[in-house]
């Protein structure tokens, strides 16, 4: 009776254990996975195929890649800072054309701040005209859309059924900034936000004190499906979305909160356009996430990063494979430098550094 009663016992906690179970009231699978990996020879490896040169001082030449995609073979990256659209071949990076740059007329923009693909219809958003333009893929100006409130700083086409973007604005009373996931339609009305944060902040004369753990909220599309890391200094979660925006499976990974160094701090201050005084503790526990083109997730997480290194956590179906290092640069320095300056486009995992834009296929 004893043994009956053990072996019933043991059972039960193999049940509780099992790495995938299913929420009966609402049918959300959940991937539950340890530090342990599932498959330690899983690895990746780069190879170079082509590079973009980048310039500093010119008009003419791409000075600072913002976002990127790649559609009938040619690849075209918007510049933050010249407020155009460089486009180049896709097989070998040679340049063909821009358009846009700085100004207030018919094409042009105050603030280039992101730019999304509908179909063969370029859309750049910009935050500071409040409005949205739209090309063809030649670069030709097709119309603007005016009075945008709160126009997205990041948009991303999924499924050709909707555009994912994160919206970020500070509230009217300049005691808040407000940052969240936002859905749009293919005309760019919203659909509903997934994910909302509100960041308090404080001002004086001199600074400004504000938690940043939520600033940048981060997503990656397949095909299929959205995934939405909840932003969090405790907890490793990933939502996953299906074609209809319905959450449908949660992966999740055991994790440990890991403290912000006065370095760290500082260098998230300087890429939020900050100053001062960062009250944060802990780091959040995801950085970045990617789909790459064997739809593995690629994840930036806090967890085991040491100086000079980059590594990601690899999921394959909810599954945790290995955790991999990446090849280190310069301006891969810090978490938050990586998320930045990391692009899975297509079939190519993009770096952008300080000279040039590298381009590297993968197995």
């Amino acid at each position: 009776m004893f043994t009956k009663k053990i072996i019933i016992l043991l059972l039960v906690i193999f049940l509780i254990s099992c790495s995938k179970n299913e929420n009966n009231k609402s049918n959300i699978v959940v991937y539950s996975n340890k530090n342990k990996a599932t498959n330690k020879n899983f690895n990746i490896k780069l190879k170079k195929a082509f590079s973009i040169s980048k310039s500093n001082n010119s008009k003419d030449s791409l000075t600072y890649l913002y976002n990127i995609f790649i559609k009938n073979d040619k690849i075209y990256i918007s510049d933050f800072l010249l407020s155009k659209i460089f486009v180049y071949n896709s097989k070998n990076g040679n340049y063909l054309f821009s358009f846009g740059g700085k100004g207030n007329g018919p094409g042009e923009f105050q603030n280039l701040s992101t730019m999304g693909l509908y179909k063969d219809t370029i859309i750049v958003s910009d935050v500071v005209a409040r409005k949205i333009n739209k090309f063809t893929l030649n670069g030709e100006f097709i119309k603007a859309k005016l009075n945008i409130a709160n126009a997205p700083t990041d948009l991303h086409n999924f499924n050709e059924k909707y555009f994912i973007a994160t919206n970020l604005h500070g509230s009217t009373d300049r005691k808040h900034v407000e940052n969240s996931i936002t859905i749009y339609n293919p005309n760019l009305s919203k659909v509903k936000v997934l994910q909302n944060y509100s960041i308090p902040i404080k001002r004086d004369e001199d600074s400004t004190t504000i938690n940043l753990s939520k600033i940048t909220p981060v997503f990656a599309t397949s095909d299929k499906y959205l995934y939405v890391p909840v932003i969090d200094e405790y907890k490793y979660l990933i939502r996953k979305y299906d074609e209809n925006l319905k959450e449908i499976a949660q992966i999740r990974k055991n994790y440990i909160a890991k403290k912000l160094s006065y370095e760290q701090k500082k260098d998230i201050a300087r890429n939020a356009g900050y100053k001062n005084k960062i009250i944060d503790k802990y780091q959040r526990s995801i950085w970045g996430i990617y789909n790459d083109k064997d739809n593995r997730l690629w994840v930036l997480s806090a967890y085991n990063q040491k100086e000079k290194e980059i590594k990601f956590d690899i999921f394959e179906n909810g599954k945790y494979l290995n955790t991999i290092n990446f090849p280190y640069y310069e301006n891969l320095l810090t978490l938050v430098k990586t998320t930045s300056n990391i692009h899975f486009v297509k079939d190519y995992i993009v770096i952008n550094k300080d000279k040039e834009v590298e381009f590297y296929r993968y197995d």
